[in-house]
């Protein structure tokens, strides 16, 4: 999992070698459930993803699980190239890029037209995953 200390100076997140694992036999799963029990939806009927960038192997994890593309995690790699894993916050910076990429190209009356709205899931990891 994920474990963080705290001193009077630092924090310090040590990831577990296994999360990728983890990641890779647990999130594909549970993100379909969820989106099946709570929201009546498919995996196919989210446009926009916005992941927690904790790392090359975590992302790569999420991919592999989810079965996205690296353009599906556009935004999550750029986050990652740019500032690094900066912990759970991290996914607010992936949603303000997707939201500053997705704005000029359409505007809030032509999304009100739309006859299917789009659909997007945030994802982050922090302290607890196991």
């Amino acid at each position: 999992g994920i474990d963080v200390t705290f001193d009077a100076e630092s924090v310090k997140c040590t990831l577990s070698k296994n999360l990728p694992n983890y990641i890779k036999q647990g999130l594909g799963g549970y993100v379909t459930n969820f989106l099946k029990d709570k929201h009546n939806m498919t995996d196919s009927e989210i446009s926009h993803w916005s992941i927690h960038p904790g790392g090359t192997k975590i992302l790569e994890a999420v991919q592999d699980a989810m079965s996205l593309s690296e353009d599906d995690l556009q935004d999550s790699w750029s986050v990652l190239n740019e500032y690094g894993n900066m912990l759970a916050p991290s996914v607010m910076y992936v949603m303000e890029k997707l939201l500053e990429r997705l704005e000029p190209s359409r505007s809030v009356s032509e999304c009100n037209q739309s006859p299917e709205p789009e659909h997007g899931v945030a994802i982050s990891f922090s302290p607890g995953v196991r």
